[in-house]
């Protein structure tokens, strides 16, 4: 287990119309602090979407949730959305409410222009997750509690989403 250093998941520049799955890589987060940094240049069409998300199911009820994901809306900003495996009722007679996940945001909306490139990082410390955008910081936000990872048989890690 790798507790500390650099992990590149995509190498070159690439445009997105779609999420890609990659594949065969085992993103876990284990540690309570941990970063990610990418550099974004979003389209016309673009209204929001994931950078990043592991999801908890491959397909059917739940896989459009995150256990964990970095979310980017062109109206008010970046997110970390997380924690559906903590509401994903395995029986179907369980009173958990499926189709949940925390979200947390900035507190005021940061409008991200379309055909600007910018350098985007999100830092989370425990249960604090701070946002920014060209090495310039956005903001800081408590979470109701520190990211758990899940387990999703193996099926990767989803980058980009359209637009």
């Amino acid at each position: 287990v790798r507790e500390r250093g650099g992990m590149r998941l995509v190498k070159d520049v690439e445009t997105f119309s779609s999420p890609k799955l990659l594949g065969g890589v085992q993103l876990n987060i284990q540690v309570p602090e941990f970063s990610f940094t990418a550099i974004v240049k979003t389209s016309i069409q673009f209204v929001g979407g994931y950078l990043l998300r592991k999801r908890m199911v491959s397909a059917g009820p739940g896989s459009e949730l995150a256990c964990w994901g970095w979310h980017l809306s062109a109206q008010s900003g970046p997110s970390l959305h997380y924690g559906s495996h903590d509401y994903f009722a395995t029986d179907k007679s369980s009173s958990v409410k499926a189709g949940t996940q925390e979200q947390v945001g900035l507190e005021f909306a940061t409008e991200f222009k379309a055909g600007e490139s910018k350098l985007l990082t999100m830092v989370v410390r425990g249960d604090n997750v701070t946002f920014y955008s060209n090495l310039e910081e956005l903001g800081s936000v408590l979470m109701a509690r520190p990211i758990t990872d899940c387990f999703n048989n193996l099926e990767g890690v989803l980058v980009g989403d359209s637009g």
